[in-house]
């Protein structure tokens, strides 16, 4: 049961392709901003026009708010955050992950612990998966608490 919905409006600044052979190459957008809205299942028009114009009511909002972020650099309903100095680390992290990768097949190799260990996990995780699906196990998990 849906007992509410988020409405997100992404705005991306720098680079704003992805997918491509640039993003492989490190090429990725400077900074990503998310303005999320909670809205209740039940303050939602049940009526087909009534949501219909809702819905119209929400993308123009979200128009205007990503007008005024590539504008003025925020959201509409959201006032400027603190400047983030932010550094490019991208190398960083890729050696990071390369070197993490690579100790991680070295240790598969030379463990037979740590290699019965990862088919033991692959194969869970394709059950789980197949039959039941990681999201319903969470939100399951979440619905319980």
């Amino acid at each position: 049961i849906i007992n509410c919905i988020y409405d997100c409006t992404i705005g991306y600044r720098g680079y704003e392709a992805f997918g491509d052979i640039t993003t492989v190459l490190g090429k990725l957008t400077d900074e990503v901003h998310i303005h999320v809205e909670r809205f209740d299942i039940d303050s939602l028009p049940v009526d087909d026009d009534k949501l219909e114009d809702w819905l119209k009511d929400r993308w123009l909002n979200k128009e205007k708010s990503l007008n005024s972020f590539y504008k003025n650099g925020h959201f509409t309903e959201n006032p400027p955050l603190l400047k983030n100095e932010g550094r490019n680390d991208f190398f960083l992290k890729f050696l990071i992950y390369n070197v993490a990768v690579v100790v991680g097949a070295w240790a598969l190799v030379a463990s037979k612990f740590l290699a019965f260990l990862s088919i033991f996990h692959f194969i869970i995780s394709f059950i789980v998966s197949s039959y039941y699906g990681f999201d319903n196990m969470i939100i399951n998990f979440h619905d319980d608490l």
